[in-house]
């Protein structure tokens, strides 16, 4: 807790957020939620306070749980800045505190090692790139949960505890951080289980544990893929961008250049590479897979590897392969505790050097820290607020507890038409600017807002005009105008149209959750109960025969 306290100090004392790529789309998504909360509602299924207004249900299809930390603390925090690096400082701390605890249950309670891993993982290069360069929070979040799921993989195979619930809960944290994290982990479930196929006799019987681990996480996620499979089924939707997977690769030796710089994946894990081929036939089996592993994932995020072989593949939705360093971190991180206890265990290095290795990973940190405000100090500052008369930066801006709300409500920037109807892509100036039509006239119709609702006050010339409105259409509404529950239709701009009643029309259009929705919220919650439950019923027997076993031997010994 002390070390995240230490890192982010640099970062609330700078009081500014600069931009990455990511930071307009997160902070709508965490204003939302905060809006929602504030308005004495709990989710919220479509975007109404951000995104333009026009209703796009983000949250139901790119998951939204874990940033529900940084909307609480806008409502308990003055500045809105500080409440967001408070919510990173929580990413950094839940990050070490599990790597810590996965470490401990890999070494058997080396603690020393433990720590280690902690550091090297979290307090990385990488970890900085993801949450404050690119201010990718769903990927951050996401590689919280990555040391859960390759332990709980490995358990299966490699430990007689088999500990599959450690991998459904990591898993199931994961598809409620980042969907295309999820993905790239699965990748390393699979690596894995191969490895047990290969290196275990008994690896049937322990296929139903992962099986179990499987089920679980379906169920626990249910609340999830319920709401994402209506949505995209129900809709034709705009999807991410897909991109030139081999184009988007790094050149090998800018990769080599850039890390060496402490970006990227960062110095430490290039000299556990070079300690590792040094150190090879010296090193135990499973140490030497670890290092494999890794070392052929950091060959992929580079244009060595033949990306272009698989753009035509479900692999394309990748989109950059340098998502795989979250991967290459957590292998080089296990490679190097491996490496330092081989060290100090061979004498090579006294055990000072886990205190050097720790505190060199909190220098380089914070010494990134100032090198990114230092990079970004010629951001424009967003003073304004955005409007299609006035466009922000796409990229490469900041913005301060003054002007932290300035970039909320009106969005163009990346991601600002994700999962919008695809109808409605080409219309999209007209509904960001509340654009509606009557009878065909165009007519500026700004809504009142509420949580998962909009109410629109809308002039026509009698009973019988159509009435396009100017949010888009999910098929899931209640719609009431004037009062009274009506039907609607779908506009060739993808959005509700209703006829009107009068000269004066008050049109509301409420998100009506499904009941499958709904009952899936129940069952998520249940399976995640039973599911934790289920280690600590068998920790508790397995303490009570310990007792049970004591109490005999002391009356065989009588």
């Amino acid at each position: 807790m002390a070390v995240c306290f230490l890192v982010m100090v640099p970062f609330w004392r700078h009081n500014v957020l600069n931009s990455g790529s990511d930071m307009q789309f997160h902070l709508q998504r965490i204003y939302e939620i905060y809006m929602n909360l504030k308005n004495g509602s709990l989710f919220p299924y479509i975007s109404v306070y951000s995104f333009n207004n026009v209703g796009a249900p983000l949250n139901l299809l790119y998951p939204a749980l874990f940033l529900y930390p940084f909307s609480i603390f806008m409502l308990l925090l003055r500045n809105p800045v500080h409440a967001i690096y408070l919510g990173m400082w929580l990413i950094l701390f839940c990050s070490m505190a599990i790597a810590y605890w996965t470490g401990m249950k890999y070494w058997k309670g080396n603690f020393k090692k433990s720590v280690l891993f902690s550091f090297l993982y979290t307090i990385s290069a990488w970890y900085f790139h993801v949450l404050f360069s690119g201010f990718t929070l769903g990927e951050g979040i996401g590689m919280i949960f990555l040391p859960l799921i390759a332990f709980g993989t490995y358990s299966i195979f490699f430990r007689v505890e088999h500990e599959w619930c450690i991998l459904a809960i990591g898993m199931s944290g994961v598809i409620y951080s980042h969907l295309l994290s999820a993905a790239m982990y699965s990748v390393v479930v699979g690596i894995i289980v191969l490895l047990g196929v290969f290196c275990t006799s008994n690896w049937i019987r322990n296929l139903k544990f992962l099986l179990f681990a499987v089920l679980s996480t379906i169920f626990i996620t249910s609340f999830y893929w319920i709401g994402f499979i209506q949505t995209m089924f129900n809709n034709k939707l705009n999807l991410t961008m897909v991109v030139n997977l081999q184009k988007s690769a790094l050149p090998f030796g800018d990769y080599i250049t850039t890390s060496l710089n402490n970006d990227m994946i960062g110095i430490l894990p290039i000299l556990f590479i070079l300690l590792a081929f040094i150190l090879w036939k010296k090193l135990d089996n499973e140490t030497k897979c670890i290092a494999i592993i890794g070392v052929c994932f950091f060959l992929m995020v580079t244009s060595v590897f033949p990306w272009r072989l698989l753009q035509n593949t479900p692999v394309k939705n990748l989109q950059f392969p340098t998502r795989l360093q979250t991967i290459v971190n957590l292998f080089l991180a296990l490679l190097g505790t491996n490496i330092i206890d081989y060290l100090t265990s061979s004498k090579i290095l006294t055990k000072k050097v886990y205190v050097c290795v720790a505190s060199l990973t909190t220098m380089f940190f914070i010494s990134n820290a100032f090198n990114f405000f230092s990079n970004t100090s010629s951001q424009t500052e967003v003073d304004y607020k955005p409007s299609s008369s006035r466009n922000m930066p796409f990229m490469g801006f900041k913005i301060d507890p003054k002007t932290f709300y300035n970039i909320l409500g009106y969005n163009l920037g990346v991601g600002s038409t994700d999962y919008w109807k695809k109808d409605s892509v080409s219309h999209n100036r007209d509904l960001v600017s509340h654009i509606g039509y009557v009878d065909g006239v165009k007519q500026e119709m700004i809504p009142q807002i509420f949580p998962n609702k909009e109410k629109f006050k809308v002039k026509t010339k009698g009973a019988g005009e159509e009435i396009d409105l100017p949010i888009m259409n999910y098929n899931s509404y209640n719609v009431t105008l004037n009062g009274k529950m009506i039907s609607y239709k779908e506009s060739k701009r993808g959005t509700i149209m209703v006829y009107s009643k009068e000269k004066q029309n008050v049109i509301t259009i409420e998100y009506k959750t499904s009941a499958m929705l709904v009952a899936a919220k129940y069952v998520s919650l249940i399976s995640l109960i039973v599911t934790l439950a289920f280690p600590i019923r068998r920790k508790l027997a397995k303490t009570k025969k310990l007792k049970r076993n004591t109490v005999k031997k002391l009356i065989n010994g009588k």
